[in-house]
């Protein structure tokens, strides 16, 4: 079945405006684990909405999955977890090392002293 260019306007029409965001538009100096974690919480949250209308399919996660650059078993993932959850953002790791200014000043310090006692 085929529908003319007026039926598909119409219902066209029906659909709330949306704009794209891009990550790039929200965070213009966005690091790369910034800019997937804000992707995954777009296209969440996108999805879990068609979801709200009963219409999601395979179509709706291939199209998240090409456009956020991960794979569609990843998209169906996401889903489960924001379904069982109710977070759309990934877990922060716990543990995880991190390098900070602090950090950095300190190690300058060290290497700065063991560079003085050694005569490099």
């Amino acid at each position: 079945m085929f529908m003319t260019a007026d039926a598909l306007s119409t219902q066209t029409d029906s659909l709330p405006e949306t704009s794209p965001v891009s990550v790039a538009d929200v965070v213009p100096s966005a690091s790369r684990s910034r800019e997937r974690a804000l992707t995954r919480q777009v296209v969440v949250r996108r999805l879990l909405d068609v979801d709200a209308t009963g219409k999601l399919s395979s179509v709706h996660a291939r199209i998240a999955a090409e456009t956020a650059g991960v794979s569609v078993r990843t998209v169906w993932n996401w889903l489960a977890i924001a379904r069982r959850s109710g977070r759309v953002e990934p877990v922060p790791r716990r543990g995880a090392f991190t390098v900070t200014d602090e950090f950095w000043a300190r190690l300058s310090e060290w290497v700065g002293t063991w560079l003085r006692c050694t005569g490099s």
